[in-house]
């Protein structure tokens, strides 16, 4: 970022949609740069052995919840620190899916590769039919929970209905990039909004990915990951 950048930022009002979009990219890449750290330093059998793993169940929703308060927050700062309490434990249940999965790397980098292009496309198409798109968010949400409810259920009585379920919420983080990448578009261009739409993106992406893998992992014999 160049000087005129800084000082955008440092005014503390609206910026230029070049920075905002350029902020955005910058948070992403921390929380994947994150992620990456921790998915090679941590033990990620450690935390789903005996009694550990409710504690990490535990620990994530307190960690998201609280992360996503305070990027409610029109501080910078206070928004920062909560995208992180995101994206650590995310991080960490990228871990387990992968202990748990034991996928060989080159599905792994599949996954990724898949997921960065289905990113750009849902970016393209949020820009393009914005009429369309603005219209998806009760539904997604609508269906989304509809699905989580499913999966509960399922985890008890129909283990199987994961196989479609993934798919499911694969589809519906799809719709989520192109919804919240609009909804990034059409706010107030400040330090503050960029932080936060980042946020709601990386896990739109996140989740994605995790879906895929499980989608992945299932097509090339895999494990099937625990919930």
């Amino acid at each position: 970022m160049n000087e005129d950048v800084f000082d955008e930022i440092r005014s503390g009002g609206e910026i230029s949609v070049r920075t905002y979009n350029l902020l955005i990219g910058c948070c992403l890449l921390w929380g994947f740069l994150v992620n990456i750290i921790i998915v090679k330093n941590v033990n990620a059998r450690a935390l789903v052995e005996g009694g550990s793993y409710i504690l990490f169940i535990i620990g994530y929703f307190i960690s998201c919840f609280a992360g996503i308060a305070l990027t409610r927050s029109d501080k910078p700062l206070v928004s920062f620190i909560g995208y992180n309490l995101v994206v650590v434990p995310f991080g960490l249940c990228v871990a387990i899916v992968l202990e748990v999965l034991s996928l060989p790397t080159t599905v792994v980098l599949s996954t990724i590769i898949v997921t960065a292009i289905i990113t750009l496309i849902m970016m393209i198409i949020g820009m393009a039919f914005p009429e369309f798109v603005s219209k998806l968010g009760r539904f997604l949400g609508t269906a989304l929970i509809i699905t989580i409810i499913i999966e509960f259920i399922g985890l008890f009585f129909f283990p199987q209905v994961f196989a479609i379920t993934d798919i499911v919420v694969a589809l519906i983080f799809i719709g989520y990039i192109a919804y919240d990448w609009y909804k990034a578009q059409n706010c107030e261009k400040t330090v503050d909004n960029a932080i936060d739409s980042a946020c709601e993106l990386y896990m739109d992406i996140i989740n994605l990915f995790i879906r895929l893998l499980e989608i992945f992992g299932r097509s090339s014999g895999g494990k099937r990951s625990s919930r």
